[in-house]
């Protein structure tokens, strides 16, 4: 515990000396969690899912994208699983950060969650504003038009009959 507290202590004199101690936590901490959570929902989750899972392109990739609903109407409580190990990613790192930088961690979660939802912003006439569109590429954050081709594709290459 010492030692996690001792990165913990690192990380955030690192961040304060840079941005001032809590601003340093409340910048630093979000945006450690979106990168370490981001890439193990890609690589060690979301791609695997793809090729190996079921109830991800079955579920996530229909038009109503709820395992829950899923679940209760096909009687497969099996199909939440899915959509508990998309969160997973995330939260796996909540008591480290936890640790860290409380604020900083729940600020993380909510910019996360925030994300999920505005990139599943599916509405055919919405654009994204041009700057945060820039913005969004330089920080390589995924808009609602690129994850809209990305369900688009999986789509055509899915079978959804359970």
């Amino acid at each position: 515990m010492e030692q996690l507290y001792g990165f913990g202590h690192w990380f955030g004199h690192w961040f304060g000396h840079w941005f001032g101690h809590w601003f340093g936590q409340i910048l630093g901490i979000p945006l450690l969690l979106l990168l370490l959570g981001d890439f193990v929902a890609t690589f060690i989750y979301h791609v695997p899912e793809h090729v190996f899972g079921r109830y991800h392109s079955i579920v996530h990739h229909s038009p109503n994208r709820s395992f829950v609903s899923y679940a209760l109407r096909q009687h497969c409580p099996q199909a939440l699983l899915p959509g508990f190990l998309g969160a997973l990613p995330y939260l796996i790192w909540v008591p480290l950060l936890w640790l860290i930088s409380p604020l900083g961690t729940v600020v993380g979660l909510l910019l996360a969650q925030l994300h999920v939802i505005w990139r599943h912003q599916f509405a055919p006439d919405y654009r994204t504003p041009r700057l945060v569109k820039i913005l969004c590429r330089w920080l390589c954050i995924t808009t609602p038009e690129r994850h809209r081709l990305h369900h688009c594709n999986a789509v055509s290459v899915t079978n959804f009959s359970p």
